[in-house]
Formats: structure tokens, sequence, C-alpha cells
């Protein structure tokens, strides 16, 4: 008798949220809706086999047959080719020659490292 009582009596708990959680599940977008903000990066290799540190600025300046980085009006890279075809067509579609660039990532062992593109502005 008393357990079939205690489930007779029981009522589903709530929590107040549960229809507002529920309500954002059903939506057809999970995301906030807001802009995704995406920073492409882009592996180079060093040619003169020195590193620079990571948050160093640098450019990225498209020859034609390579996009070399440079660091104080030296080069002291290129962007890798695959890499490369990529940052062509960003620099063909906003129309620009030279990019600014910050270094992220340094892999001492290969001699690379990875530099992430600032975008101009529209």
């Amino acid at each position: 008798m008393g357990v079939a009582f205690i489930t007779g009596k029981a009522e589903k708990f709530d929590q107040k949220t549960d229809k507002a959680f529920e309500d954002q599940i059903a939506s057809g977008n999970l995301f906030s809706g807001m802009a995704e903000a995406v920073q492409e990066l882009f592996r180079c290799v060093s040619t003169n086999g020195e590193l620079p540190q990571p948050g160093t600025g640098v450019l990225l300046y498209d020859k034609g047959s390579q996009i070399d980085v440079v660091f104080n009006n030296k080069s002291i890279g290129n962007v890798m080719t695959p890499d490369a075809r990529e940052l062509k067509k960003l620099m063909a579609h906003t129309g620009a020659e030279v990019f600014t660039a910050q270094v992220v990532e340094i892999q001492a062992l290969s001699k690379t490292f990875t530099v992430q593109v600032t975008m101009p502005k529209p």
C-alpha cells in the first residue's frame, strides 16, 4: 500500500527553465545567431633557418610564383604551397598584394611556423 500510494500521488517536478530549454532545443539554430569569426592560419617555412618568435608581426607579400614572409624588410620565409594557393585566392578576392600577419606558433624541429592573417577592413 505505501509504494502504490506514493507513486499514485507523485507529480513530475519541473524546473522553471525546462520550457525555455525545450524551446531552445527545438529551434533550428542552437547557436547564438552571431556571426562566426574565422581566422585562417597559414603554414610557412623558414628560408634562413631562423624562426620568428610568436607574436611577431610579419608581412605576406605575393611575388607571383610564391608568397614571401617579410620581417624588418628582410625575407625570412615562404608560405607553404598548399596554403599559398588559398592565400593567393584570398589576395585576389580582396585585391591586395600584401597582408599583415602575426606569428602564432613555431615548430623548431622542422623550421616551420604558423601565421594568422590580419584581414583588411572593407
